[in-house]
C-alpha cells in the first residue's frame, strides 16, 4: 500500500510540474530553438506521468508500449537540445551520428507499436517495470536508449564542452539522471523479480526538472528572456492552485482515480491564461519598440529632407495612436509664450499658451480651466531652458494611463528636445518658428471660413 501511495504521489508531482514547466518555457523562451526542445520533452514526460497514473486504476494491454514510445521520443528530443548546444563545427562533424539517432528511435518506435505483447502481463502490474521478452523490440530499445544517454554526455563533454562550464554544468547535472534511469529501466525489462517502477520514474522526473531549470537558467544568463526569481513564484502559484483544485475535489467524492485529470486540467488552463498574458504584453512591447524605431527615424531626418513641422505632426500621431489617446497637441516657446504648432483633435494651431499654462519641470496634470480636454503634459527642455511641450487628451478606451504610458510620453518629450536641437532652432531662428506658426493660424482661419 505503501508503495501505491508513493508512486502516485510522484506520477502526480512530476504530471503536474511538468506540464507547468512546459507552459512557462515556450511563454517565456519562444522563439529560442533550444528553449522548444526542452518545452517538446517536458510535454512528452507530462504525458507519460499522466499515462502511467492512469494505469496505477486500469492496466491496459498495449499502454506500456505507448509509454516506452514517449520515452523514446522524449531522449531523442534531448539528445537534440544537447547537439544544439554544440559548436557549428562539432555539429557538422556528428551530423551523421544524428541522423542515426532519429532513425534508430523511430525504428524502434515504430516496432514498439507494431509488435503485439511487446510487454508481457501487463494486467496487474501497476507499480513495477513491464515486462518484456526477448525480442528484437527489446534488443533495439535497450541499444537506443543506451546510445542516446551516452549521445548526451558526449555532447555535453566534447566539442566546446558546454557541461563544464559554469552556464553548461546544469545540463549535464540534469543529463546524468536520464542516464540512470535508463540503465535501471533496461535491467527492469528482463530481471527476476520485478523492480519497482518508481524508481525511474523519480529518475527521469528529477532529469527533466533540472533540465528545465537548466534551459531557464540559461536564458537568464545568456539570452535574458526571464528571472530567476519569476521561475520559482510562478511555479508555486500554480501548483498551489492545482493543490487546492484537487482538494477541493476529493472533498466533493470525486474518485482518486479522476484527481490526475483534475491537476491536470487546473495546470494547464492556468499555463494557457499565461501564455496568453505573455503573448498580449509582447504584442505591446513590440509596438512599443517599432514606435520608438520610428522615432529615432524622425530625429535622424534632416531637416532638408523635411520640415519641421512635418516631423513633429508624424511623432505626434504616432505617439497618440501608440497610446490610444484622443488627441493631443505640440507647442513651441515663441519669445515669451508657447505656440501650437502640431495638433491631432486637440487646441487648434497657432494658439498662444501663457507660460503660467504650460511650464514645468516633469510630466503633469493641468486643471481643465487652465487646458479644457487635456490629460497630461510634458515638457521638452534644450540645456535647462523649456523649449516646447507635448500635451494628450483623455485615453480613448480606459479611464487614465498607466505608469508605463506615462513613461512613453515622458521619452517622447526628449526626443522632440533632439529633434528641436538637431533643427537648430534656438532663440537665434525665432523668426523661423513665428513663420511657421503664422502659417498655422492662416490655415486655420481659411478652415473656418468655409
Amino acid at each position: 500500500m505503501m508503495l501505491f501511495q508513493a508512486t502516485l504521489i510522484v506520477d502526480l508531482v512530476a504530471m503536474a510540474i511538468t506540464l507547468w514547466g512546459a507552459f512557462y518555457l515556450f511563454a517565456r523562451g519562444f522563439p529560442s530553438w533550444i528553449t522548444l526542445r526542452a518545452v517538446i520533452v517536458l510535454l512528452l514526460l507530462s504525458l507519460f506521468f499522466f499515462g502511467a497514473y492512469n494505469n496505477l486504476f486500469h492496466q491496459v494491454d498495449g499502454t506500456a508500449a505507448w509509454r516506452a514510445v514517449l520515452l523514446i521520443l522524449g531522449l531523442g528530443t534531448w539528445y537534440s537540445l544537447t547537439y544544439r548546444l554544440m559548436s557549428p563545427q562539432g555539429r557538422e562533424r556528428l551530423r551523421w551520428v544524428e541522423v542515426s539517432v532519429y532513425l534508430l528511435g523511430g525504428v524502434t518506435a515504430t516496432l514498439l507499436l507494431a509488435t503485439l505483447n511487446a510487454f508481457v502481463a501487463e494486467q496487474g502490474n501497476a507499480l513495477y517495470v513491464a515486462h518484456m521478452g526477448l525480442s528484437l523490440p527489446f534488443i533495439l530499445y535497450g541499444i537506443f536508449q543506451f546510445v542516446v544517454s551516452v549521445g548526451i554526455l558526449y555532447n555535453l563533454l566534447t566539442d566546446n564542452k558546454i557541461g563544464l562550464t559554469k552556464q553548461g554544468r546544469y545540463f549535464l547535472v540534469a543529463s546524468l539522471f536520464p542516464a540512470a534511469a535508463v540503465v535501471f529501466g533496461v535491467v527492469g525489462l528482463a530481471v527476476v523479480p520485478a523492480m519497482p517502477r518508481i524508481i525511474p520514474d523519480l529518475l527521469s522526473f528529477s532529469g527533466v526538472f533540472l533540465l528545465g531549470i537548466s534551459v531557464a537558467r540559461h536564458q537568464t544568463m545568456m539570452e535574458r528572456r526571464t528571472t530567476i526569481q519569476d521561475l520559482p513564484l510562478s511555479a508555486l502559484a500554480v501548483l498551489v492552485l492545482a493543490g487546492l483544485y484537487a482538494y477541493i475535489a476529493l472533498r466533493w467524492g470525486v474518485p482518486l482515480e479522476r484527481i490526475g485529470a483534475v491537476v491536470a486540467f487546473a495546470v494547464l488552463t492556468h499555463s494557457l491564461y499565461d501564455l496568453v498574458r505573455e503573448f498580449l504584453e509582447r504584442l505591446q512591447i513590440r509596438h512599443e519598440s517599432t514606435f520608438r524605431h520610428q522615432l529615432r527615424q524622425l530625429e535622424n531626418q534632416s531637416s532638408s529632407e523635411e520640415a519641421l513641422q512635418g516631423r513633429l505632426q508624424e511623432g505626434l500621431d504616432l505617439l497618440c495612436e501608440t497610446l490610444n489617446s484622443s488627441g493631443g497637441f505640440i507647442a513651441i516657446r515663441c519669445g515669451e509664450t508657447f505656440a501650437v504648432l502640431v495638433t491631432r483633435e486637440s487646441l487648434a494651431a497657432g494658439n498662444q499658451l501663457a507660460p503660467a499654462l504650460v511650464v514645468c519641470e516633469d510630466i503633469a496634470q493641468p486643471s481643465d480651466n487652465q487646458l479644457p480636454g487635456i490629460a497630461w503634459i510634458a515638457p521638452t527642455f534644450e540645456g535647462q531652458t523649456q523649449v516646447a511641450v507635448i500635451g494628450i487628451s483623455k485615453p480613448k478606451a480606459k479611464l487614465d494611463y498607466s505608469v508605463g504610458d506615462l513613461d512613453l510620453l515622458a521619452e517622447v518629450a526628449d526626443q522632440v528636445g533632439r529633434i528641436i536641437y538637431l533643427s537648430n532652432l534656438t532663440a537665434g531662428r525665432t523668426d523661423q518658428i513665428q513663420e511657421l506658426v503664422a502659417e498655422s493660424q492662416a490655415k486655420a482661419t481659411e478652415l473656418d471660413s468655409i
